[in-house]
Formats: C-alpha cells, sequence, structure tokens
C-alpha cells in the first residue's frame, strides 16, 4: 500500500497516514544523519548510564548529533524528533541507505545464509536495514551478514490494520517504560511503531499523540470501533473491538486486552475523574 493512500481498518474505520521524510535515503549523510549500529538502544536523560530511559532507538534508525559528554551523545530521532543520551559508540556514519524494514519480534542475523549457521544476533521490529542481494529465502546485508526474507520487507510496503500487528506482535510484551518493541514497550510505543509499519508517523508520547487526532463524538462513530483509539490523560491504546482496548499498562505490566469500562475506572482512581478523554481517530493531512 502506498504511503499516501488512506488505511483502511478491520470495521470501517480509517487513518490518513503522515509522510516521513526523515527515512535514510541516499543523501542522508549530507543532511547531518548519523545511525543506529546496534540492535537497539534506549534514549536517556541524562548522560549517564543508570539514567531513566526517555525513549528507544532501533538498529539503522537516522539521528542528529546534537553534542557529546563523557562517552555519550545527545541526538535527535529523525522520525519522531525525540531527544536524549546514547552511548556515542552505538551511533556511526550512514554509509548505505535503509532499504528494508524487520516485520518480526526479533530477527537473526547469521553470517551465512543457512538455518543452523550460528545467530549473532537479533533485530528488532521496525529496524531498518540495507540489503545488497536478494535470494529466494536469504537476503545479504551491507555488512556482509544474512536475514531471512521473511522477517523483512521493503521499506515502502505498509500493512492495513495497525490493531492487527498491536495483537499479533505485541500482545503479552513485558511494560517497558520507554521501550517500543516486542522486548519490551510502554502505550505509546507500541502504538507509535504499530503505525509506523503502516506506513503512519505520529509523535512519540501520548499527549502529542492525541493533538494529532480528532476526539469523536458517539453520534459520529458508525460501525465497528476497532482501530479508533482510546485517549487517557497520560495513557492511551487501540480499540480492538467495541468494547475492549489492547495497551501496554502497568496493571498488567504487559500489552494485554482488557475492557474500556475497566480501564478507565483503573485510570480515574489514579489520575482523576477527568482522566478519560474519549475515542479518537488520527485526523486527515
Amino acid at each position: 500500500m502506498r504511503r499516501d493512500a488512506v488505511v483502511r481498518l478491520k470495521g470501517g474505520a480509517t487513518v490518513v497516514p503522515v509522510r516521513n521524510t526523515n527515512e535514510i535515503t541516499d543523501d542522508a549523510g549530507e543532511r547531518g544523519l548519523l545511525q543506529l549500529i546496534v540492535p537497539q538502544a534506549f534514549l536517556l536523560a541524562d548522560p549517564d548510564p543508570s539514567a531513566r530511559a526517555v525513549s528507544e532507538l532501533v538498529y539503522g534508525e537516522a539521528v542528529r548529533l546534537e553534542e557529546t559528554k563523557a562517552g555519550f551523545a545527545f541526538v535527535v530521532a529523525a522520525r519522531d524528533n525525540y531527544a536524549g543520551w546514547v552511548d556515542a559508540a552505538s551511533i556511526a556514519d550512514i554509509t548505505s541507505a535503509g532499504t528494508d524494514r524487520i516485520w518480526v519480534p526479533a530477527a537473526p542475523v547469521r553470517a551465512a545464509p543457512d538455518i543452523k549457521d550460528p545467530v549473532l544476533f537479533t533485530l528488532p521490529l521496525s529496524a531498518d536495514v540495507a540489503v545488497t542481494e536478494r535470494h529466494d529465502q536469504w537476503l545479504k546485508l551491507a555488512d556482509g551478514n544474512w536475514i531471512s526474507t521473511t522477517h523483512a520487507r521493503p521499506i515502502k510496503e505498509s500493512a492495513e490494520d495497525p490493531v492487527a500487528l498491536a495483537e499479533t506482535l505485541f500482545a503479552g510484551t513485558p511494560y517497558v517504560w520507554g521501550g517500543k518493541t516486542p522486548q519490551g514497550c510502554d502505550c505509546s510505543g507500541m502504538l507509535q511503531t504499530c503505525l509506523l509499519l503502516c506506513g503512519i508517523t505520529v509523535p512519540r508520547d501520548s499527549g502529542p499523540q492525541l493533538e494529532v487526532m480528532s476526539l469523536m463524538e458517539e453520534a459520529e462513530i458508525d460501525g465497528s470501533k476497532r482501530g479508533l483509539i482510546a485517549g487517557f490523560a497520560g495513557h492511551i491504546g487501540f480499540m480492538n473491538d467495541d468494547t475492549h482496548l489492547i495497551h501496554a499498562n502497568a496493571t498488567a505490566c504487559s500489552v494485554s486486552i482488557d475492557p474500556l469500562s475497566e480501564v478507565i475506572e483503573i485510570v480515574r482512581k489514579s489520575d482523576g475523574p477527568n482522566s478519560y478523554r474519549g475515542l479518537f481517530r488520527l485526523q486527515p493531512v
């Protein structure tokens, strides 16, 4: 599906993608971008390994370097303009533009195109890789390593249903503050990654995410609520049917599917009676 096409969700709800102009392309170096060269790394609030995580980067993700300090680099992520500190050794100049994106929770990387070859490391969901050779079962990467053809898709390809991605790729994922992969995620990180795989870019945090969405009146909701987004003060999740949402949450400490009514009561007890904002859809752009 084209990135500028309307994404049609099961049940009839629709969202409209925002074009992402910050992917790594051949002129990325000229634009002053670097990229993450380790499988994944948390963006930290301070240049200290014990600092709190604020978000996460994945392999191949482009960043803009702002400053270095004590072995750390302060960077701005090109995908969402989120800023934080990472180990300076985890980023490097871009040598090859990404061509494909990882579409499984963890893609094994091998030195040879052989299923029995030892796994060197794994790449997380939504990591971008540069493919130099395509074979029936294997993709050769720019660094000489190999991944299965079933574990990645060309970057320009996208899914149609972000809720299905949440259900199949994130259900049961541990809750990790700042995370955005099936190894660990928070509520807005899961939502952002699932929408990214549908060709939609949104901000990183739940508050700014709701700002690019439209609150729906009950009379506007025609048909299934699947695909609408339940918004709270400091929390967010996908409706996966008319009465339940799938969300990363601290109560279950994982990604779970729960009745919306129960989640509203839990959040109201902790964050106040006005903490539930309602059901939202992405605004056309």
